[in-house]
């Protein structure tokens, strides 16, 4: 009895498959999860870049596949744009940015600070000191 027990306690070959199934689809949502929150993170390192070097929307457009390694031909097909349209992009986007080549780019925006919150001056985080009142 024993015998028939345990081998009725034991999973079967599709549980076993089942469940290497579902440990799959975890790891890869929490993969996803990493994944998107570094994204998050990227975008918000591009933005600020992009921000603090005044540059238009097409160039943050442009300089967010830059920064993440891709070339002109493949900046070219997603943005539905022309290569020379690209290249002249990426122009700009050195200039403004003073950079020289694509690492560079990808060094920079990596740099950027991220702020929850805005920052005070020191001036006006300070407390103002009262007036004194004039008694007469």
């Amino acid at each position: 009895i024993s015998v028939l027990l345990g081998y009725f306690l034991l999973p079967r070959e599709k549980d076993i498959h089942e469940m290497s199934v579902l440990e799959a689809d975890t790891a890869a949502a929490v993969a996803d999860a990493v994944e998107s929150a570094r994204g998050g993170r990227f975008i918000q390192r591009c933005q600020q870049a992009a921000n603090n070097y005044l540059l238009s929307s097409r160039e943050l457009d442009v300089l967010f596949l830059l920064a993440k390694g891709r070339n002109a031909s493949y900046i070219a097909k997603n943005l539905f744009i022309s290569e020379g349209t690209v290249h002249t992009h990426t122009w700009r986007i050195y200039r403004k940015m003073n950079v020289h080549t694509q690492q560079e780019l990808m060094n920079l925006v990596e740099s950027q600070e991220l702020h929850d919150e805005p920052l005070l001056s020191v001036a006006a985080a300070e407390p103002k000191p009262a007036k004194a009142s004039k008694r007469a």
